[in-house]
């Protein structure tokens, strides 16, 4: 397969999931961070993790979790993690920016000073398991760019992201 059709492939599959997601969310009324999640996590765990992302893109790593409201990472990023640090191993020339947002229900420096240290949260884990900290720099956006309405919960959730911008 030629990583142009790798790419299309993933593409559609990110797509899919958000919608699966989002359909799911309407008809329990459930929270995306649950289970939903976890659906999400499973099928982009059948991604190639070799298949690096195109400088100057970014890619939404689903399935980050942080303490309610805090900057502690959770057990059940790790395996999302995992899955960035290989994609690194077996791509070492790249070079990205971590960038967390969030949603805008707290005042927009709150949401700076949130993303900022969630964003670190994830270098440091990042580093702590070998990648170089020259390779990696971690940006807060707080609630810009969101990509999904804030007026709803669902919206809000897909809001709450981390983004992996590649840089070099």
């Amino acid at each position: 397969m030629t990583k142009h059709f790798k790419l299309m492939v993933l593409t559609i599959m990110i797509v899919c999931v958000g919608v699966f997601e989002e359909s799911l969310a309407q008809h329990k009324n459930k929270d995306m961070r649950g289970g939903i999640a976890d659906v999400s996590l499973a099928i982009q765990s059948k991604i190639d993790s070799s298949l690096p992302i195109g400088v100057g893109k970014s890619i939404v790593l689903h399935g980050i979790e942080f303490s309610n409201g805090g900057t502690s990472l959770t057990p059940a990023s790790d395996a999302v993690l995992e899955r960035a640090l290989s994609m690194y191993q077996k791509n070492p020339s790249m070079e990205f920016e971590i960038r967390a947002y969030t949603d805008n229900m707290n005042d927009e420096e709150r949401n700076i000073e949130l993303t900022k240290s969630r964003a670190e949260a994830v270098k440091h884990w990042l580093v702590k398991r070998g990648i170089p900290v020259a390779k990696i720099k971690a940006q807060g956006c707080g609630s810009a760019d969101p990509i999904a309405t804030n007026l709803t919960p669902e919206g809000r959730v897909q809001n709450r992201r981390i983004e992996f911008f590649r840089t070099k």
